[in-house]
């Protein structure tokens, strides 16, 4: 209970014995040892001795009445106590002008040039926590109301039972707020500072980590694995009940049975996108019996072409070149790489050059530019990088702003691709990236285990069926296209005309995919194209539309309808151009040929 003795204020005394307590209160004192009255009513709640970046203007240290009743506050002051001066303590603050604090209620004493957030009942003081080992203590009247020890203290005298460990950028803060069992290192534990508001509430939700699989889409539709850690950080239990992801174009929903206070659990959804664009995740759990709302931020998803993308990879180098990626802006305006960062699966995000792309621009990242530049020249002399010849290669090559994510050839153990490269970016307001686009290098398939000194290839910015890979191995003479438009993307063609890029899937460079492009002339409403064998049977229906003239890109990957690989022999392509009504108005056709080496 607060102390009944009234208090006169010290200023204005005429008497100079009336300055003797305030000179004994701002000068060091060895005062004998007083030990806290157990379940005292005023306590200190929270405070933040090591700051982020300085620590002056950021310290505070929160007061809290956890009592049934009002506190008279008059004469409480706060003392700070250096653990290398043992029973050394000088004052910090004093109450010396009227104040009540309500029970339930804060006070909270800021450092001087107080950066930090507005409080309900604030005082501005100098602090000077320092870092620990140290303590700090609120006294009146020579009793201690309340002590804490911090960082690697020894000193019993300097805390209750055991000092508390301090977590540079976190507040030590009491959990639940206003526990005070005797014990520092029991009662506080370390948190994001809340000065003026509760340290935990009773129901809460923290976010531990999130995946997705995969981390971004080319293309809407095609599953997706989002697997959510997150831990009771509130003071009660949670009850088991429906937990939804916000954000999609449906809520998706899972059971939540995450129990007392501190537990952990994952929670996993099963999602299929049907829109394109940068899509806002939340993590909801309605409280059950309870008028709570729990909500978890869990960042954005990336659904089809980001304004920058990955365009092509090298990670088996053969010529000494080293390796490097290639990337293209696609947006409507420049874009701004210093604001992108790539890693690969097993490394971390390094930042992208500071420089500005205008839309359709390629930039080649390198692990080694003069490498680069020399395999280029030794290439172009042997005459060896096709539409490439003339490409100042030079004006478009730049290495990330850090180390290099070097790029596994095969499958570590216990996973079934060799790498996989991430595109992020930074996101104003969040401090997690973003994954924006990715690839992944080397599946199951032991044939794709080496490139052999041949890149992957984007095939378009957007696959072109539900179903098909959207990158596969250069078919270039010199094994890669940087800078300049890939192997593997089809170039214009006239009306109704129908190529095949390459013409032959499979062969000594062990081409998987192949481009299909063609144009529907003014006239025509649709088309349809399939492959089929030499027989005449159809093998592998690619779909078709109704949408007008324009053109058609289309890749086969020399499967059949249920995914198997075609046999070795003659294919024949069948563009069928329609009517208004759907009639037949004209075909054409191209051969592609299948090469499987035997053993």
């Amino acid at each position: 209970m607060p102390d009944s003795r009234e208090y006169r204020p010290l200023i204005g005394m005429s008497s100079p014995a009336a300055f003797l307590p305030l000179l004994a209160w701002l000068l060091p004192v060895a005062w004998g040892p007083v030990q806290p009255r157990a379940g005292a009513s005023l306590v200190i709640n929270e405070f933040l001795p090591d700051p982020a970046g300085a620590d002056a203007g950021r310290e505070f240290v929160e007061i809290l009445n956890s009592g049934p009743q009002a506190i008279d506050m008059v004469g409480v002051g706060l003392e700070f106590g250096n653990g290398s001066q043992p029973d050394s303590w000088v004052g910090r603050w004093r109450c010396d002008t009227p104040m009540v604090l309500p029970p339930g209620q804060r006070l909270v004493l800021v450092d001087r040039n107080w950066m930090g957030p507005d409080s309900a009942l604030q005082v501005e003081v100098y602090l000077g926590l320092q870092n620990g080992p140290d303590a700090i203590r609120l006294v009146r009247d020579g009793t201690v109301l309340d002590l804490v020890g911090y960082g690697a203290l020894t000193d019993t005298l300097m805390m209750e039972g055991s000092p508390v460990g301090v977590s540079p950028g976190l507040s030590l803060s009491r959990r639940p707020d206003g526990r005070d069992t005797q014990d520092n290192g029991r009662d506080f534990v370390a948190a994001d500072p809340t000065p003026g508001a509760p340290n935990f509430h009773p129901h809460a939700l923290s976010l531990l980590g999130i995946t997705l699989e995969p981390p971004a889409l080319d293309r809407p539709l095609e599953p997706v694995v989002l697997a959510v850690h997150l831990r009771n950080t509130g003071t009660l239990e949670l009850p088991a009940g429906m937990g939804l992801v916000q954000g999609p174009q449906y809520p998706l929903e899972a059971m939540l049975d995450l129990g007392p206070s501190d537990a952990e659990v994952w929670v996993r959804f099963h999602w299929q996108p049907r829109t394109e664009g940068l899509i806002p995740l939340t993590f909801l759990f309605p409280v059950p019996g309870e008028q709570d709302t729990l909500r978890v931020p869990l960042g954005h998803y990336q659904v089809g072409p980001a304004e920058l993308v990955l365009n092509e990879a090298m990670p088996a180098p053969a010529q000494g070149q080293g390796e490097w990626l290639e990337v293209e802006a696609t947006g409507a305006g420049p874009v701004y790489l210093g604001d992108f960062g790539l890693r690969d699966e097993d490394g971390d995000w390094v930042a992208l050059p500071s420089r500005n792309l205008v839309p359709g621009q390629l930039l080649v990242l390198a692990q080694d530019p003069g490498a680069m530049l020399e395999w280029h020249q030794a290439n172009r002399d042997a005459g060896a990088v096709g539409p490439c010849a003339q490409l100042d290669l030079a004006a478009c090559l730049d290495q990330p702003a850090g180390a290099w994510p070097t790029l596994n050839n095969s499958a570590p153990e216990g996973r079934e691709f060799a790498d996989r490269l991430w595109l992020g970016r930074r996101l104003p307001g969040e401090e997690a990236w973003t994954v924006v686009d990715q690839v992944v290098l080397g599946g199951v398939d032991a044939s794709l285990q080496d490139g052999d000194g041949r890149s992957w290839e984007r095939l378009a910015r957007r696959p072109s069926s539900p179903g098909l890979a959207n990158w596969s191995f250069s078919t270039a003479a010199a094994g890669s296209t940087p800078g300049c438009r890939n192997s593997l993307t089809a170039g214009a063609v006239a009306p109704g005309e129908l190529t095949l890029e390459p013409e032959v899937l499979g062969g000594r460079q062990g081409v998987t995919t192949q481009h299909i492009a063609f144009q529907v002339p003014p006239g025509v409403q649709g088309w349809t194209l399939a492959i089929h064998d030499t027989w005449g049977h159809r093998v592998r229906d690619l779909g078709g539309d109704m949408a007008g003239p324009g053109p058609r890109q289309l890749h086969w990957d020399g499967r059949d309808e249920n995914g198997n690989p075609v046999a070795a022999g003659a294919y024949v392509v069948l563009l069928v151009l329609l009517g208004p009504q759907g009639e037949t108005l004209n075909r054409s056709q191209a051969l592609s040929a299948v090469h499987r080496e035997g053993p």
